[in-house]
């Protein structure tokens, strides 16, 4: 295992490279920005979370990959753009395992950003890294 592909950052890029443009063109690493265009219909958040474990021949870790979808004016939750953002992530799943990266879905929480005012699903990733 090349342990340079253990760094937070190398997962980050990882997973950033696989999800833009594919899910969202709105992609960041750890946080949202300050600002929110009001053109923007979806964001996404990588945040690979507080450690990675080593197993000797092969690490793992969490990362929760937060799905952000604009509500109708109204405030309802715009169910079809966050189908759209999850099937999109679910094929991302599916296609960038690498030899060194593995990804594999946990599992999903839906929540609600209140300071944003945005709908939030949280899709929990488990990531090996050979």
């Amino acid at each position: 295992m090349e342990t340079s592909n253990v760094t937070i950052s190398k997962i980050e890029d990882f997973l950033h490279s696989a999800i833009r443009g594919v899910v969202s063109s709105n992609v960041f690493a750890g946080d949202l920005p300050d600002t929110i265009k009001s053109t923007w219909e979806d964001m996404v958040v990588i945040d690979c979370g507080p450690s990675i474990n080593d197993m000797g021949a092969y690490c793992t870790g969490r990362v929760l990959i937060w799905l952000y979808s604009k509500p109708f004016s109204d405030g309802r939750k715009n169910v079809a753009r966050m189908e759209r953002l999850e099937a999109a992530l679910n094929e991302v799943i599916r296609s960038s395992s690498t030899d060194t990266y593995r990804i594999a879905k946990d599992s999903t929480y839906s929540d609600y950003d209140a300071t944003r005012k945005w709908h939030v699903n949280i899709v929990e990733l488990i990531i090996k890294i050979y």
